[in-house]
């Protein structure tokens, strides 16, 4: 996934994100989501780090120092498909 316009978050705010997997399942169920940070230092957060319902992935991210921040979401689903969606921002000086 490209990331061209990356929004911009303050270190002090926990914020929700997230990703719509409706059009990948192809009819297929969500049995299992992950998130991981794989650029820079935020931290995923309560109230709960990752979670979906139905065919939606929610994960709330908080903290972070100045910077670029990139976010992994990965489902797997009940036909052992893998998916994976990134998203990013940048945490303000």
């Amino acid at each position: 996934m490209a990331l061209n316009n990356w929004p911009q978050k303050f270190p002090g705010e926990t914020l929700r994100n997230g990703a719509d997997w409706t059009n990948a399942l192809e009819g297929s169920q969500i049995v299992s989501c992950a998130a991981q940070v794989i650029e820079g230092d935020v931290v995923l957060t309560a109230p709960v780090a990752t979670s979906f319902s139905g065919a939606l992935q929610t994960v709330w991210v908080s903290g972070g120092t100045a910077g670029r921040q990139r976010v992994r979401l990965t489902v797997t689903l009940n036909d052992g498909r893998v998916l994976q969606e990134d998203f990013g921002f940048v945490v303000a000086a």
